[in-house]
């Protein structure tokens, strides 16, 4: 029996998107890339925003989810709402997306941070309205409706990420603060978001995962700023496999842990995948980067392949694997 590889297992990788090097043409399709710079795993999803939502970090911050918190919203009303203080300028509702550091997924519905998060509502006097939970996809999200000892409205969700240290997203509307009730509209645009977002169709995961797919059977790894290509070749004579990796920078390197075939359609009639599972290093003194991943390259079938063994040994931090 033919044994698939789950596409939404991968996306429990481990990896680094950077913003400078993402490819324009992938705007409308994988729109969540440009949505969440710098976050090392990636929620494959299709946001149900307005068109004109971009993701903007404070003045004087970096556009980074590792290290600050980032909003969603129209340009001009978040540059003019970061002017002044207390969102006094806000016009329109926007969305906080922020790490969770006490906040760990449980299993594939639940949160490990369920009860310190009742504790701290009851401790600062929130009262919880109404709360409920549904799936993106295969991420678990909890919503919640709640009201502040001030009589102010809240409305939050926590997002897990199904990564292997359990990391979430929390989630929060941000509504112009005339009074302390969203409007109608501002409500109906959280629950579009929460109710209407959507999983990515499996021919954009991986492109959501952070590979940029220049062409079939290659692929761009990005580590820190610093670039490797990938190639995944099976020769038709013979059908034999080559995966090569070819590092644009002599401090990158890739440790392979398992080389293995997969599965992007299921339907396929052999596996159209090849997925490397290792330790990607970015050589840096005292400060190397090493994350563990998976590198994932559609196969291109072809009459030969495109590196030999001698060349491909030939260059320095280069790797070859055949099966």
């Amino acid at each position: 029996m033919k044994r698939f590889l789950c596409i939404f297992f991968l996306l429990t990788c481990f990896l680094r998107v950077s913003a400078g090097e993402l490819i324009d043409k992938d705007w409308k399709d994988c729109r969540i890339r440009k949505l969440l710079p710098g976050l090392y795993t990636m929620l494959a999803v299709d946001p149900n925003l307005p068109v004109n939502y971009i993701a903007m970090a404070r003045p004087g911050e970096e556009l980074s989810l590792e290290s600050n918190d980032l909003y969603w919203g129209p340009k001009d009303v978040l540059e003019k709402a970061f002017e002044g203080s207390g969102w006094k300028k806000l016009t329109r509702p926007i969305i906080r997306i922020s790490k969770a550091p006490y906040l760990k997924q449980k299993g594939e519905k639940g949160f490990d941070g369920d009860l310190q998060r009742y504790t701290q509502f009851y401790s600062q006097g929130i009262q919880i309205v109404s709360e409920d939970t549904k799936r993106w996809g295969d991420y678990p999200v909890r919503f919640f409706h709640t009201k502040t000892s001030e009589g102010k409205f809240q409305y939050t969700a926590w997002v897990g990420l199904n990564t292997e240290s359990k990391d979430c997203l929390l989630v929060q509307l941000i509504y112009p603060n005339k009074t302390h009730h969203p409007s109608h509209k501002d409500i109906s645009f959280w629950k579009d978001f929460i109710h209407f977002t959507t999983p990515l169709r499996d021919d954009k995961i991986l492109q959501a995962l952070g590979h940029d797919i220049m062409d079939e059977g290659e692929t761009l790894f990005n580590l820190d700023g610093s670039i490797m290509e990938i190639v995944a070749e099976r020769r038709t004579s013979d059908n034999q496999l080559q995966v090569t990796l070819v590092p644009r920078d002599p401090k990158l390197k890739f440790v392979c842990e398992e080389f293995k075939e997969g599965y992007l359609k299921p339907s396929a009639d052999r596996a159209d995948l090849a997925v490397l599972k290792g330790l990607a290093i970015k050589f840096a003194g005292k400060n190397d980067v090493i994350l563990k991943t998976e590198i994932i390259t559609k196969i291109k079938e072809v009459d030969e392949f495109s590196w030999s063994e001698e060349e491909i040994r030939g260059i320095s931090g280069s790797e070859i694997f055949i099966r």
